[in-house]
């Protein structure tokens, strides 16, 4: 709860008074020709200072299967990501790291899953920041967002809120 300028009581979201303290950040990606045999990886990397609390979501020019994995095995690295701090006056950093195409030789364990759209229109899906589908995810452990779409040359966008209430 805030007092406004005019002493009037005001309530804002827990996710906008995140952005405010500068604890809330966003990864974010896209990738114009994901096809049906080699589906999207994205890793986000939590380091010591965990715990961190995330929403995923993903979206595409077609159907789409959203799965997370908690400890992939990624034998090669991925290109980095932002992490971008959503207030952007503030210089705050969080605990984690985020790439995009790694090499996942193994999953890891299935967390969560969604699906959206069909064949031929697009689709949207994923914890669409909803609080009761965030994760919290453990310190020193990195997770996998996979995407596989139903149909070549399919454009998919993905973000995850991540944020740390103690963050400094």
């Amino acid at each position: 709860m805030l007092r406004d300028k005019y002493g009037a009581d005001a309530q804002i979201e827990w996710e906008h008074h995140l952005i405010h303290d500068g604890k809330m950040f966003l990864v974010m990606d896209e990738d114009t020709d994901v096809d049906i045999g080699s589906p999207k990886y994205w890793v986000l990397r939590v380091g010591s200072s965990g715990p961190i609390h995330m929403a995923v979501q993903a979206t595409g020019t077609a159907g789409l299967k959203i799965e997370v994995y908690e400890g992939p095995t990624i034998t090669v690295a991925g290109s980095a990501l932002p992490v971008v701090c959503m207030n952007r006056a503030n210089l705050k950093t969080i605990g984690v790291t985020a790439e995009a195409d790694p090499t996942v030789t193994v999953d890891g364990t299935l967390i969560g899953i969604a699906r959206a759209g069909g064949a031929t229109r697009a689709a949207g899906g994923g914890s669409a920041r909803q609080e009761a589908s965030e994760f919290v995810l453990r310190a020193s452990t990195n997770y996998a967002v996979k995407v596989t779409v139903v149909a070549d040359n399919t454009t998919v966008t993905m973000d995850a809120s991540v944020y740390q209430p103690d963050s400094a």
